[in-house]
């Protein structure tokens, strides 16, 4: 660990020199601005802080859509229109759970059209004898 700083603290430590070194001015530069005077030479405030090693936390932020592991697609034996739904996506089920209920309306209706297709055929049977 000692060495890890060494080699990370003299670097540190010429690249803060070298910045100190490149802030003081020349005379040469005030004549390039267009002055006649010198400029007198500014102080420059430096902050030093010793290295230190700290764990850095990874973090990544995605958007997307989350697949589930197991997906199960619901088909009907009787056709029709479903009146209500009894579970929402992601809630568990288990085997022989009702999960919708079908409009009963449209099941009546076939009955009905299946009798009455049952006395049309019975009176058309009628007629012939």
């Amino acid at each position: 660990m000692g060495r890890r700083l060494r080699a990370i603290g003299l670097p540190a430590l010429l690249l803060v020199g070298a910045v100190v070194a490149g802030c003081g001015g020349s005379p040469s530069s005030a004549k390039e601005t267009g002055k006649g005077k010198p400029s007198a030479a500014r102080a420059v405030a430096v902050t030093v802080a010793r290295v230190e090693a700290r764990p850095v936390e990874r973090m990544v932020d995605a958007t997307g859509s989350l697949l589930p592991w197991q997906e199960v697609v619901l088909n009907t034996s009787v056709p029709g229109t479903v009146a209500r739904l009894l579970v929402d996506l992601g809630d568990r089920v288990r085997a022989g759970q009702v999960v919708a209920e079908l409009d009963p309306r449209e099941v009546a209706l076939g009955v009905d059209q299946a009798e009455a297709g049952m006395h049309a055929a019975r009176d058309g049977l009628q007629q012939a004898r």
